[in-house]
Parts: structure tokens; sequence; C-alpha cells
């Protein structure tokens, strides 16, 4: 309410007059007027009220208006007043006697003064001066007490704004007396900071919060502050836990001193630290482990900048270029300058390409070290964009496979010396299989003439002997017989495949063996088969051959085989199972390999049939295996797949 009459200043200088008659008013603001001093002239009780609300000097009224009725709405206004204000009411009476007591109303009115009727100037006008130096007098105590109100109120509002501050901090704070060290006051901030609650903290010595390892860095730092030797404090100290491990706080820290300079209290602020150390500790040892990796693996990192020109490269990537960390000057151009004169180009070209698709790089190239040794490099990156400005940078790795890159031509010069040697081996077989029969063939034609011509000279030892060099040359021919087939498998020369219904060459395999086992009662079934790319002779030959083993190595019983095929996980699964005497697991691999026989010469055959059966169903990118036990029977199983079967 004081600050609100600082307005009206103005206003309070002036005095209203009532007069009794419009003479006397005329002659009273005259004589006001003639002294300076300015006045309003009423015309009654009503208007008098009204501008004593807006701001009044003194006022001037008749005894009469004592007595009138509108006289209790002034009385009630000077009532309210605040307690600077004693409003000065001079009464006009005539024959004043000056120890008459006064009326009630007059009492209520306060501050009341008499001039007597006839009014003379020199008592109008020293009544109204005192009146109005009283109403100064009271104006700048209102002035004071105004502008003391106003400095309790901003002080009460800093204080205000001060507590929220200090209680709703982001950060840990705390006020701590200079002399001792003890804390005065916390926030809730750090209460949570160090694990401890408001009570627990106040009080306590702050220093022997902190970890012995930092209480003297502490110490000497919150001395030197206090001293004013330095006008800040800021260190990253641990402090002690009820959890255990302490934790890691950012400090800093000032001092509030008096008019004077003497510290009145140390201001604190402490910030949880220990979420970005631990990170920090995290992001150390990721990148020793990334560096141990990228050693480990021979492998360096790297990033390009397309808009500025400039490379950033690993030390590991410098050592992978055979130089020292240190002299690559972060240029593109001494980055392509790195790369063999014959690969520089494509690679510049590929990682434009890159850049301008933003899609992924990859390029092997060679490097030049500088002892003059090359190496191989294969370097991927990845297409970066920056949101602000939309540049681009690449990012990525370099390993060095100089190792397989030499491991893959030597690969690639045995291949060629194994497919020599498997060329030269295969027609070395043929040629030995087709020649070396045409003197069997000669041996068994004489062999065959010795008892026509000599019969009558042969005794019976004689004729013994010339069977087993008949019996021998027959199982030389079929040997040759079968490794000449055997040779023609594994010969690239005929790549050709067709279309083979599987069925059909089931049914012509049935065919080419039913006279070779007349007796044997064998029963074969089937479940529809699939077409396969491949040669048909050499689907026969795998049917053929996988047939006639299940009916050699028949059980007492008739055998019974059973054909069928499934897709499965991409590729075609045959299976031929049989009711035969069955395999020991032990010989599940070996019986697949050229000349291996379980049985000797019990059972008729070369020891080659599996061994053809495993040729044809690699040739076709397949895998042939078998599933038995003794006494059991037998079911082989081979693949095709399925993206060359229908």
């Amino acid at each position: 309410m004081l600050a609100a009459t600082l307005d009206r200043v103005g206003l309070e200088d002036r005095v209203l007059v009532l007069p009794p008659t419009p003479r006397d008013g005329s002659l009273t603001r005259q004589l006001l007027l003639d002294a300076g001093i300015a006045s309003l002239l009423c015309d009654g009780l009503e208007r008098i009220c009204r501008e004593v609300d807006r701001g009044a000097g003194a006022v001037i009224l008749p005894e009469e208006a004592i007595g009138e009725p509108g006289i209790q709405r002034l009385v009630d206004l000077v009532e309210r007043q605040p307690a600077w204000s004693d409003l000065p009411v001079l009464v006009l009476a005539k024959g004043i006697e000056p120890l008459r007591p006064p009326s009630t109303t007059l009492q209520r009115l306060g501050n009341v003064s008499f001039i007597d009727l006839p009014v003379r100037f020199e008592t109008l006008v020293a009544a109204v001066r005192s009146a109005l130096r009283a109403r100064a007098r009271q104006c700048q105590i209102r002035e004071h007490l105004v502008r003391h109100e106003r400095v309790e109120e901003a002080l009460r509002q800093s204080e205000a704004h001060y507590r929220a501050l200090f209680e709703l901090a982001a950060a840990g704070m705390a006020q701590v007396d200079p002399g001792s060290g003890r804390l005065l006051r916390v926030n809730r901030k750090l209460c949570e900071v160090l694990g401890q609650t408001e009570s627990d903290l106040l009080g306590r010595s702050l220093l022997a919060l902190v970890s012995p390892d930092d209480q003297p860095e502490f110490e000497r730092g919150v001395a030197a502050l206090v001293a004013g030797d330095v006008a800040e404090y800021r260190a990253e100290l641990r402090f002690a836990h009820p959890g255990g491990a302490p934790v890691w706080v950012l400090s800093s820290a000032v001092v509030v001193r008096d008019a004077a300079g003497r510290p009145l209290r140390v201001l604190c602020v402490l910030v949880d630290d220990s979420e970005r150390r631990l990170a920090a500790d995290a992001l150390r040892e990721s990148e020793a482990r990334l560096r141990l990796a990228l050693e480990a693996g021979r492998m360096g990192a790297w990033e390009l900048d397309a808009a500025l020109g400039r490379a950033v490269w690993s030390s590991s990537l410098e050592a992978l270029h055979g130089t020292e960390p240190g002299p690559f000057s972060e240029t593109v151009e001494e980055m392509f300058g790195r790369i063999h004169p014959d690969d520089r180009e494509p690679v510049r070209a590929s990682l434009a390409g890159s850049l301008d698709a933003g899609s992924d790089f990859r390029a092997e190239y060679r490097t030049l070290h500088p002892d003059g040794r090359v190496a191989w490099l294969e370097s991927r990156g990845r297409v970066l964009r920056d949101e602000a400005d939309g540049s681009l940078r690449m990012t990525g790795i370099a390993v060095d496979v100089t190792e397989r890159r030499q491991a893959e031509e030597t690969l690639r010069e045995i291949n060629l010396a194994l497919r020599r040697s498997n060329e030269d081996l295969n027609q070395f077989a043929f040629a030995a299989s087709h020649d070396l029969r045409e003197p069997l063939r000669m041996v068994a034609i004489y062999s065959q003439l010795l008892p026509r011509r000599f019969g009558d000279r042969l005794n019976g030892e004689a004729g013994s002997f010339l069977q087993h060099v008949l019996g021998g040359v027959q199982r030389v021919d079929t040997l040759l017989s079968d490794l000449l087939v055997y040779s023609r498998v594994a010969s690239p020369r005929d790549s050709t495949v067709e279309l083979v219904d599987c069925g059909v060459a089931l049914d012509a395999a049935i065919g080419n063996i039913r006279g070779a086992f007349p007796d044997s009662g064998a029963v074969v079934t089937r479940d529809p088969l699939p077409s396969v790319l491949a040669q048909s002779s050499h689907s026969i030959l795998l049917f053929q051959n996988l047939l006639s083993n299940a009916i050699k190595f028949r059980s007492d019983q008739p055998p019974r085989i059973h054909v069928s095929a499934e897709q499965r996980s991409g590729e075609w699964l045959f299976s031929v199972r049989d009711n035969g005497i069955g395999i020991d697991p032990q010989y599940w691999k070996l019986i697949f390999g050229v000349f291996k026989r379980l049985h000797g010469r019990e059972v008729p055959g070369t020891g080659i049939g599996l061994a053809l059966c495993s040729r044809v169903v690699e040739r076709y990118g397949g895998r042939i295996w078998v599933a038995s036990e003794p006494g059991r029977g037998s079911t082989f199983f081979f693949t095709f797949p399925a993206g060359v079967a229908g």
C-alpha cells in the first residue's frame, strides 16, 4: 500500500478548503495564494472526501461541518490511513476556548487545530504552513518506509529464489563454514550424490567426506581459496559413499565475503562424475581392445572427409604401409600415393562411385612400402552424411591380405598342377586299361588253343594250371574294364549334361543287371523319382552299381530293394534301401575307396563300384554316404543340388 502512494506526492502539497461562506472561501483562497500555498475550494464534505482519498496536505473545515452527517465518511478515511499518515485538519471556529474538551468526532479525526474567526492572514498562513511541514515530514517517513519495504521485499524474493535454486539445483550444493569447514547447508542433490541424508551431513566436516588419497589436495585448494590467493577452486575428487566404492565428483567452490572482505561462507558445487569416468574408462578400454584387435588381425582404421580432401589413418594402418606413425600428411592424394600405380585409378574410381551413390566401398589393391616390398590390402568403408551440413565422409578398415593372396596364388598353382596330374592319370588309366586288354586277349586266345591242339599231352595238373591262367586273365580283363569306366567318369572332357529322368535311368539299370543275377529273386520297388541334369550313362551307372551291391551282398532272404527321393534344404535326397547283410560302421567310409573290398574273393567284383558311385555324385556337386547295421540291411544316400534337379 505504501508503494501505491508514491505517485500521489504532488497532490499532498495542496490544502483542501470547505469555507463557511463563499466569501470566506474566496478570502481564504486568496490569502493562501498570496502566501504561495496551493489550495482547492470544495463545495461540500463529499468533495472533501473524494479529494482526501486522492491525496492532500491539510484540510480546512468550518466548525459547523463537524456536526454534519457527511463528516463520518471523512473520519473513516482518516482512520484508514496508514500508520505514518496523520492528516492535519484545521477547524475555523469563533470564540475558541483553548482548554475546552474536543468532541468524539474531533478525537477520531486526530491531528486537529483551531483557527479563530475572523481569519487573520498571519494566523492562517502560519497554521497552514505548520500543518504542511508536518505533512511533509510524514511523507518523508512514508518514502523511507516504502524504500525499506521494497528492500525487504527484494531481499525476501532473492532469498526465496536462492533457496529454490539451491534446493532444486541439478548439481549438489553446499554451504560450508570457512573457519571449521563444517557443512551448514546441503541440498537434496548432494544427499543423493553422497548417498546420505541431510541430517547425516549437516555439521560434518566436508574434508572428512573426501577420500583420504584426495584430502591433502582438497585441503590445500580450499585454504588458498579462503585466503584469497585464488578466486575459485576446481578439482575432480573422490568422495566416500555408503555403497562402498567412492564416487567421482567434479568440485568447484567460491567464497562469499562481507563488505570488509572477511569470509562468511564457502559455496560449493559438487557434480557426480562417476558415469562420465566410467564411460571414459570403458572408452579407453574399448579403444585399447580395438587397437589390439586391429594389430592382431593386421588391420588398420581410416576416415576420409570428401569435402576437405582429408584422410586420417590409425597407427596400425601406417604400419601396414610399412611406415612409422607420424609421416602421413593426412591428405587424400598422399593416401592414393601409397597405392600401387597399376591399382591407383581403379581404387580412386571405386571410391568416388561409392561416395556418389552413398554405397559401401570395397577394394583390394597393392601398396608400395618404402623398402620396395609390395603388400596386398583389402579395404572396406561406409559412407556417413553429416545431418547439419550434408557433407560426406567415409570410415572403414583395411586388412592385410598378402598371405591370403599368396595362398590363393599357391592354391591356383596347386590346382592347376593337380588338374594336369589328374588329366595325365586319367589318360594313363584309359591308355593302360585299353592297351593292356590286347595282350590279355592274346593270352586268353592261346590259352584256349592249348587244350585243343595239345590236349592229349596235357595231364590233369597242367589242365588245372591252365584254368587258373584263364581265370586270372578274366579277372584282370574285368578290372581293366572297370578302370576304363572309372577314368571316363573322372574325365572332364565330356561335360555335356541333359535332363535325365531318374525313373528311366533306374529301369535301364535294372535291365542291365537282370541277366547277371537271374536266380537272385530280387524285387526292386520305387517312389516317384525326379529328373536331374546329368549324363544319362552316369545316372544308369550310379543306380546299377548300387543295385548290384544290394544283390551281391544279400542275406538268406530274397533281396528287397526300395528306391526313393525327397527334396529338402535345397537339394534332392535319394536313398537306396536293401535287406542285405549290412556293413559294420567302421567301414562306412572305407567302402567308397578304389579297390576296397570287405569280403575278398568270396563275392565277385573289383572293388571299384562304390568308388564309381562316389565319383558320379561328386561330379554333379552332391554327396554320398551309407547308414547300415550288420544283419539288418543298408541304406545308401546320395544328393543332387535342387538347382540341377526337376
